[in-house]
């Protein structure tokens, strides 16, 4: 998968690919950005889920008693004002997200000054398997201009999914 989101995601800009893992999202793939000023995320990096734009994506397509687990086991924290830092308050919106059925938008809660925008990779059953992520300084980019990027982020995800349609790249 790596890379062949690599080869598809190289045309956007500074995208990240990421997988739920607990109750942490883990960034498995990211293409560089050019400019000077970028945002340092390194392969590997973790953060909670329900705080960025690939954790809600992932968390929105979770089964319903998932998705219970989840929230009952999670601790909960505020990372900044805007964060939304309780089950119910996701649960909400995560039903925004179900609602838009297209992408996931966090703007300005994990980071001060940063915007994320998320949509699903599937697997060849419909699953959301991994998230397609791109995030800006919001001073660069506002939220509307990264809501403006999801169709091209919905064809990368589609270009990937169809690579991988029919292969075993998906375990379990």
């Amino acid at each position: 998968m790596l890379e062949i989101g690599y080869a598809f995601l190289s045309s956007l800009a500074f995208p990240e690919i990421a997988q739920i893992d607990g109750d942490e999202v883990v960034d498995v793939l990211r293409v560089p950005d050019p400019s000077i000023m970028t945002i340092s995320v390194t392969i590997g990096a973790r953060a909670p889920a329900y705080a960025t734009a690939p954790g809600r994506d992932l968390l929105a397509h979770l089964a319903a008693d998932q998705l219970g687990v989840f929230l009952a086991t999670t601790t909960f924290a505020k990372v900044l004002p805007r964060t939304i830092g309780d089950p119910d308050g996701l649960r909400a919106e995560l039903q925004r997200v179900r609602r838009r059925a297209v992408y996931a938008l966090v703007d300005l809660e994990l980071e001060a000054e940063l915007a994320a925008i998320a949509v699903p990779v599937r697997d060849r059953v419909g699953r959301a398997r991994a998230s397609i992520n791109l995030s800006n300084h919001s001073g660069r980019c506002t939220a509307r201009d990264l809501v403006a990027l999801v169709p091209a982020l919905q064809a990368a995800a589609a270009d990937i999914e169809a690579e991988l349609g029919h292969t075993n790249a998906w375990r379990t």
